[in-house]
């Protein structure tokens, strides 16, 4: 888990959607490496893995001055998903699939550093929207590294992936419990609870005047 720590903390998203566009290149279906021939094309893909788990990302969460824990996942993972499709829209893949998301099916059960993040809890600080889905304005958005106009346009406009991916990739197994179980917690998604990410993900949607219904 420390070496997890290691190479998980704060990623460079601007690094992160270099290595992005270069695969991409690789792998437009025209590059011929020297002495090889030329490489299949790829169309299918998918960003990152689990942001809302602390051994794929840190911080999950950051402390104020207050005391008080805030999400901090969500946005580094949302500039990773900015810089990794403007990667691949430049390198000709902007029509492929592409999914975004790939996170886990709960949490822990605290707030910290090292505490792994509920889905629905990631998804609404994602999309910059409160427990209402509403979008979050002031100095509550400035610390969540959102936007704080609550500009709803101009939050489309700034971040494409989020609204035009293929459709949202989950984890949605359970270590300790068959298929049929369904965690308590409201903000989590098992296999039998993934009519809660679906609902969460279509109200992100309709709070940015999109089309709902991503798979």
């Amino acid at each position: 888990l420390a070496q997890g720590f290691r190479f998980s903390h704060d990623p460079n998203a601007q690094e992160y959607g270099q290595f992005v566009q270069a695969v991409g290149q690789r792998y437009d279906g025209s590059f011929v490496p020297p002495g090889g021939g030329r490489l299949p094309a790829v169309d299918y893909w998918s960003i990152w893995n689990e942001p809302n788990i602390v051994s794929w990302m840190t911080p999950q969460w950051r402390t104020l001055r207050s005391g008080r824990k805030v999400e901090a996942s969500p946005a580094i993972y949302r500039a990773m998903v900015d810089a990794a499709w403007r990667g691949l829209v430049a390198t000709g893949h902007r029509h492929d699939t592409i999914m975004i998301g790939e996170t886990a099916a709960g949490g822990a059960g605290f707030r910290g550093y090292s505490g792994s993040m509920d889905p629905l809890t990631f998804i609404r600080a994602f999309y910059c929207v409160n427990t209402r889905y509403k979008p979050v304005t002031g100095v509550g958005a400035t610390r969540i590294g959102c936007p704080g106009s609550g500009n709803r346009a101009a939050f489309v406009h700034a971040h494409p992936g989020l609204f035009d991916y293929a459709g949202w990739a989950h984890h949605p197994y359970e270590f300790g419990g068959p298929p049929s179980y369904e965690r308590a917690d409201p903000n989590s998604a098992t296999l039998s609870g993934l009519w809660r990410l679906q609902t969460a993900l279509d109200r992100c949607a309709r709070t940015y005047r999109q089309a709902a219904g991503k798979p």
